[in-house]
């Protein structure tokens, strides 16, 4: 058979089989052109230590200085070029693109990181801090919890914790965490060792993990959370005016206490929960 009737055969099959070139063109998938490579010159050909090294202190210093974008750039050298698996720069990276709000980027870096080490408990709770900010509770949650048990001493995460309660009005729960906090760490021994000081002397300096005196803080606002609670309710109770006018001291109280959630204490952005240090030689 000529290759000319050999095509003719081929169209008609085709057609009988209802199926255009047309179609077999937007069928195919393209294939995708993979990002081109950094250019990262410095010290080519040296040892990857040497390499990872100098990027890192570059990217270091980009990032001090608000160069944030050139610290990425850095960062992304030694992800890229140098060393794929080099957990100090996806978590350098992450921290930078957090400061650009760019939590998409960091919940993937530190995703990578997990998948390279899943016993570091940094990446989880730094990923659970954003997966809050962008309103995905229950992978915070999953990822606090992943945390606590790792670390059950980590104060911080379990703050953390106790403030993605709150922000579910889920206030005895959020209690429940703080008080554990509060008991476990031996806080309130030494609250009391200075509250018992002889008056007019300064008492010695207590070690005590400053996560642990902020869960103190922590108690107060759901207690504040709670009683806007009990004030709208009030309120809420208090249109039905054919029953009883409210007392206007309340509502007064009601409106400021909101206005505080509105514009001091606002919970649910993620900025005051904890995120949690890393270096390479331990986190």
């Amino acid at each position: 058979m000529s290759n000319r009737s050999f095509s003719l055969t081929l169209l008609v099959i085709l057609m009988l089989m209802g199926v255009s070139g047309a179609t077999l063109a937007q069928d195919a998938t393209p294939t995708p052109t993979p990002d081109p490579l950094p250019d990262c010159p410095a010290f080519a050909g040296e040892d990857e230590s040497v390499r990872r090294s100098y990027y890192m202190g570059e990217g270091e210093a980009y990032s001090a200085t608000g160069q944030l974008f050139d610290a990425i750039f850095s960062y992304t050298c030694i992800i890229r070029v140098i060393d794929d698996q080099y957990i100090p720069a996806f978590m350098a990276r992450a921290s930078v693109h957090t400061r650009l709000r760019d939590f998409e980027s960091a919940i993937a870096d530190y995703t990578t990181v997990i998948g390279l080490d899943d016993t570091l408990a940094a990446a989880y709770n730094n990923r659970g801090v954003l997966y809050a900010a962008i309103e995905e509770g229950e992978d915070a949650a999953a990822d606090f919890g992943r945390v606590m048990t790792l670390e059950p001493d980590n104060y911080a995460t379990a703050n953390n914790r106790a403030i993605l309660h709150m922000i579910n009005d889920e206030f005895e729960e959020a209690l429940a965490v703080l008080q554990g906090v509060v008991t476990a760490s031996g806080i309130e021994e030494v609250l009391t060792a200075y509250r018992n000081a002889p008056a007019g002397t300064t008492p010695d300096p207590i070690e005590f993990d400053r996560a642990a005196a902020r869960a103190y803080g922590l108690i107060g606002i759901v207690h504040s959370q709670m009683s806007l609670a009990l004030y709208e309710d009030y309120v809420f109770l208090g249109e039905f005016r054919s029953q009883y006018s409210p007392d206007q001291r309340i509502v007064g109280a009601a409106g400021a206490l909101e206005s505080r959630f509105a514009f001091e204490m606002r919970l649910d952005d993620g900025s005051w929960m904890s995120m949690q240090p890393y270096s390479a030689s331990g986190n």
